[in-house]
């Protein structure tokens, strides 16, 4: 098993294959996604260990999250999500749904402080 430290975020070791993953957002449904592949220059992206400060940069304009992601054979794979997820939607006002929030694997998760705090569309 995987250990996930304070700031990182890892994916069920069976499923990690080396690539990164990145977390895109897309102005135009003001949707925050993770992808595989590499955004190209004009895409606003960051890398998935940075996903929460991602989802903070945009948490006045983010209406859904979305959480699916497969790998190359298409199965669903599952996000192992860090210790400290606290913070992580707070204050996301006009946020409305997240996307597959059941990939998100919380197991190891042992701080959810404000974790949904102002969630008020959701």
């Amino acid at each position: 098993m995987l250990q996930t430290t304070k700031y990182n975020y890892y994916l069920q070791k069976t499923l990690i294959r080396k690539k990164e993953i990145y977390v895109v957002w897309n102005s135009d449904t003001s949707t925050i996604s993770l992808t595989y592949n590499t955004p190209d220059d004009s895409t606003i992206y960051d890398t998935f260990s940075n996903l929460k400060n991602f989802i903070h940069k945009y948490r006045y304009s983010v209406t859904t999250i979305d959480f699916s992601l497969f790998d190359e054979n298409g199965n669903k794979v599952t996000i192992i999500m860090p210790e400290d997820c606290s913070y992580m939607f707070d204050c996301c006002f006009y946020l409305k749904q997240i996307v597959a929030i059941e990939n998100l694997n919380t197991s190891n998760v042992t701080n959810m402080t404000r974790m949904f705090f102002f969630l008020v569309k959701v």
